[in-house]
């Protein structure tokens, strides 16, 4: 076999991987939206402009930006960490119900009525400090300050939309249903503006 046989094998290769990768995602999100645990949030939108993808909604949440005091041990809670939240529905929202923790508990020890929601932290985190308590070199140490503003992206958080009809009004009432599957990821499943869905079809 050639070298430029095997040149093409290999691209071949990679375009089937990706292939497989990209229906894998899809399946994957499609099997929470079809058998996931349903949530309703209200949201507040923000409304950027990505040029590079189009125009978003981008929406907060009540439990977007949370006290570090919700946190089992908020001394050990670093920006990227992985953490599980606690939720009960109430009307359109859902409110904390337990501590958020970075190991999501065996489903025999989950209370009825409780979802838990996978998510990133993106600040507010523990500063790392080394040995001699310096912050921000070295390796991760427990950092004394537990009382703090800790931001969470669960990935359900941008709505892309049509270019022109990304504009949720401000003092709108913006509710978003979400399928989470047991192992807390979760996904949008719709959108609604005063009572409609949103973006309007039309």
């Amino acid at each position: 076999m050639t070298t430029e046989q095997k040149n093409i094998l290999y691209f071949v290769g990679a375009i089937i991987a990706q292939v497989i990768v990209l229906f894998a995602i899809i399946f994957f999100n499609a099997s929470i939206l079809q058998s996931g645990n349903e949530l309703r949030l209200t949201a507040v939108p923000v409304d950027p402009a990505d040029f590079m993808r189009g125009e978003y909604a981008h929406l907060g949440f009540s439990i977007s930006r949370l006290e570090s005091s919700y946190f089992a041990d908020p001394s050990l809670v670093y920006a990227g960490d992985t953490v599980y939240v606690p939720v009960i529905q109430s009307g359109n929202d859902v409110y904390i119900s337990g501590l958020i923790t970075k190991y999501l508990p065996p489903t025999e020890n989950i209370r009825s009525g409780v979802t838990y929601l996978k998510a990133t932290v993106v600040d507010g985190g523990a500063e790392p400090i080394n040995q001699q308590g310096l912050v921000g070199v070295g390796q991760k140490y427990p950092y004394p300050n537990n009382y703090r503003m800790v931001t969470l992206k669960y990935g359900f958080e941008d709505v892309f939309m049509q270019e022109g009809k990304a504009n949720i009004p401000f003092n709108s009432v913006t509710v978003m249903t979400i399928k989470v599957d047991q192992d807390g990821n979760a996904r949008k499943d719709k959108l609604y503006v005063n009572g409609a869905e949103w973006p309007p079809k039309n």
